[in-house]
């Protein structure tokens, strides 16, 4: 903590809550006592009021143990851009982690529209990758749409983009984890668990 931007009032002696007036730009750095992960903190002025940037030196955002690098990246960038208030680049990164993934999953297509008629031939086909069972694909095209809403100008209407917030970058966040889950997680626990079992015969 910079000393020099703190400046400490004097402590609630009734609920022994000590309070900060803090002076911007300040940074902090904070290290979790239970996993030692650790994050850097900028306190900066922004159209006369005080925002707060957290920027993880791990990767962040929706990442599952076994998410392929190429869409960590993307996803840790989306988390970057939301702890900054910038969620509508969140969004495009949530985009670009989308057609990384789809990628990864045989969908070599270019650009994303067609990786996502493809998957949907797949699935009309009954040649899908087993995992779509358990994810409705509306919410695979629906995360193609938001970034695509929040990356083109939509013809000067900035309303949209105005829709663009924390609550919605939650959403695909939850989205994102789910279909990171369905598609990498979930197999491999159900192996784990069936290794389990048959070692115990």
């Amino acid at each position: 903590m910079q000393e020099s931007n703190v400046e400490r009032e004097p402590a609630n002696t009734d609920l022994q809550i000590r309070q900060f007036v803090i002076a911007a730009p300040a940074v902090f750095s904070y290290a979790c006592v239970q996993c030692d992960a650790t994050w850097t903190a900028l306190v900066y002025g922004s159209q006369g009021i005080l925002e707060l940037a957290l920027f993880s030196e791990q990767l962040g955002g929706a990442v599952t143990v076994h998410t392929p690098p190429g869409v960590a990246f993307y996803l840790d960038q989306a988390a970057r851009c939301h702890s900054s208030n910038a969620h509508s680049a969140a969004l495009t990164m949530f985009r670009s982690a989308l057609e990384w993934l789809l990628e990864d999953q045989g969908f070599t297509e270019s650009p994303l529209g067609r990786k996502l008629a493809a998957l949907e031939k797949a699935i009309q086909a009954g040649k899908a990758p087993k995992w779509i069972a358990e994810v409705d694909p509306e919410f695979v095209a629906v995360i193609k749409n938001l970034g695509n809403t929040a990356a083109h100008t939509n013809a000067g209407d900035l309303t949209k983009q105005n829709r663009v917030d924390a609550e919605l970058y939650r959403g695909v966040e939850t989205t994102f984890l789910e279909l990171l889950d369905a598609i990498y997680e979930r197999p491999r626990r159900r192996q784990q668990r069936l290794e389990d079992l048959k070692n115990a015969l």
